[in-house]
């Protein structure tokens, strides 16, 4: 028997650890999270369905956030995020993390211009929405692919949708810091998105380390 010191896992009979069961191409006959049969489809076409994706917004509010307070205060919880969500990590609050973030940003920036400017008719740049939604759903889409693929390299098996799982859910500690951003001090914004970076980064690092721990004991001791 392995186990993890940071997931209440173990390995018997070379068993697989939940986060490494499913997998994004997963049989979509089969609902991992209701075992109710869903409607019949191609397999190699299985994902391109909307009922691929039912599974990963199947999840209440109060589910959502608690995983949302976990991913902040995560340092009080004894085992990860990963271990928390095991076969049942969504797409729901990833997603209205990215979008809340969005409108803030759009808010603040604008919030931030109007409250310096000196003319007579100040106009509102809707702009900002576009330009936020690029990098915010950006970063949310590519950076889940390069740690997976970082993964992938090093022989560390996880499921991708896992990752794009806990990477959605550590952009929330980067709401309250854009609310900040609206004050009229440049410190204050910088101290708090530089705050928010290091939790977030901490966060997905004590997240994926069981998967680091399960697939090479080295790299778990390495981090």
């Amino acid at each position: 028997m392995t186990t993890s010191r940071m997931g209440r896992y173990s390995t018997v009979n070379n068993e697989t650890p939940p986060w490494v069961k499913s997998s994004i191409l997963q049989d979509p006959n089969e609902n991992p999270q209701t075992n109710l049969p869903l409607k019949s489809h191609s397999m190699c076409c299985g994902f391109l369905s909307i009922e691929f994706y039912q599974q990963f917004f199947n999840v209440d509010t109060d589910e959502v956030f608690s995983r949302i307070f976990n991913s902040i205060f995560y340092c009080r919880r004894n085992h990860s995020f990963l271990e928390m969500i095991k076969e049942r990590p969504d797409a729901y609050g990833p997603f209205w993390n990215a979008t809340t973030l969005i409108f803030l940003v759009a808010v603040t920036t604008n919030l931030c211009s109007w409250l310096s400017y000196e003319g007579n008719e100040w106009q509102y740049d809707f702009h900002t929405v576009a330009s936020a939604a690029i990098i915010v759903y950006g970063f949310v889409v590519v950076v889940p692919f390069l740690i997976w693929g970082a993964f992938y390299n090093l022989q560390i098996q996880i499921n991708l949708v896992h990752i794009f799982c806990i990477y959605g859910y550590a952009q929330g500690i980067f709401v309250p810091a854009v609310i900040l951003c609206t004050l009229p001090y440049y410190g204050i914004s910088l101290i708090a998105l530089g705050i928010s970076v290091l939790i977030s980064s901490l966060f997905v690092l004590k997240s994926l380390l069981p998967a680091l721990m399960a697939s090479n004991q080295a790299w778990g001791l390495i981090l």
